[in-house]
């Protein structure tokens, strides 16, 4: 039996991407697939059915919210001293651990699939939690899948550890968004200046990511445009700038894609980016930091954040315009990127650490 964590129960990048990989994932197998939720999980008794059960687990947040109930989480996290949180942290990390310890005794084998290297919660109590559970399980599992070589590089300098790894990409999202509208049209449509170099941000804006610094920058250039959307963006209407908060339609997400020139992702450390990769489906030019999945995604066709920059007035007045040489290069070169990277190749990957799983001599 193959178990996947979690049920997805969601819209968006997110669900899509374990929705096309296991459903490729399904032609390849011959074995049953089941679906288990956070509460399955961690109550240790999850209906095993033969000697070959393999757990694929994503997404750690979703279990450290069911272990951790969130409003108390909260509390804890500005009532109690930090060394009581540390030692209630602990307390939860082992909770976790003799959950997983169950199954291990069961002979099942892990799958991880790394995504990030750190939860995005704010929540301390999370984040002390998730420090020790995240390297128990790199360190416990019987594989682990990266989104690219260029992530599996990130987790092997902080863990020093050479894992049993595959490489599973993530695929092209027309899919789920289908085809852009004409930049012209729309543009003209949401009041967007023809002339400008469209800068968008878009998705949920997690505790590393730095959307205001970019904002702020985007005032002081008058032929930069900042469009932005998604839960935690800022509402914001000015000359130059339209961000609105909350969650974002996909007809509304294909009306931004449809008007911008470059995506920005200003996340710091970010594993594995499903913005960017959507940026790349439509061959859109990304600016991001030269960091993790993002490098291999992205290739020359990455304007590169520096690492600890102070002015991104002085960056963002650099880039290349959507007519200049430099620019058809890396709309070019990020065709090529989409093109080598489909939900088949990424089945494969994720075949690849199942087969390695249930051949015990392997």
């Amino acid at each position: 039996m193959f178990f996947v964590f979690p049920k997805l129960k969601f819209d968006g990048p997110t669900a899509f991407h374990l929705e096309q990989l296991i459903r490729q994932f399904r032609f390849r197998i011959s074995d049953e697939i089941s679906f288990i939720d956070s509460l399955e999980l961690a109550s240790g008794k999850v209906k095993l059915t033969d000697d070959n059960n393999v757990m694929f687990i994503n997404w750690l947040d979703t279990l450290y919210f069911q272990i951790v109930w969130r409003r108390i989480s909260i509390i804890f996290s500005f009532v109690i001293p930090h060394f009581l949180l540390v030692i209630l942290a602990d307390y939860y990390f082992n909770k976790l651990v003799k959950i997983f310890q169950i199954y291990h005794a069961r002979d099942v084998r892990f799958i991880f699939y790394f995504h990030d290297k750190e939860t995005f919660s704010r929540i301390l109590l999370i984040q002390l939690i998730d420090r020790k559970f995240r390297e128990y399980l790199y360190a416990n599992c019987h594989q682990v899948i990266f989104a690219e070589t260029s992530a599996q590089n990130e987790i092997k300098n902080i863990y020093r550890d050479n894992k049993n790894f595959q490489i599973s990409c993530l695929g092209s999202y027309k899919d789920l968004f289908g085809h852009l509208n004409n930049k012209f049209d729309t543009r003209h449509r949401l009041g967007i200046p023809s002339s400008s170099t469209v800068i968008l941000s878009f998705g949920t804006v997690r505790r590393t990511r730095r959307n205001r610094e970019v904002i702020n920058a985007v005032r002081k250039l008058n032929n930069l445009y900042y469009l932005g959307g998604g839960v935690g963006h800022d509402d914001i209407r000015e000359s130059n700038i339209y961000s609105i908060g909350g969650f974002l339609s996909n007809e509304r997400i294909v009306d931004f894609l449809s008007c911008a020139d470059y995506v920005v992702h200003t996340g710091q450390d970010y594993l594995t980016s499903s913005v960017v990769r959507v940026a790349v489906s439509y061959q859109i030019p990304v600016i991001a930091e030269f960091y993790g999945a993002t490098i291999d995604m992205c290739g020359d066709a990455l304007q590169r954040i520096p690492k600890n920059i102070c002015d991104y007035e002085i960056f963002l007045s650099k880039l290349p315009l959507s007519s200049s040489v430099r620019y058809k290069e890396m709309v070019t070169l990020l065709v090529a990127k989409d093109c080598e990277r489909t939900w088949d190749i990424a089945a494969q990957g994720l075949v690849h650490a199942y087969e390695k799983c249930i051949n015990k001599n392997l």
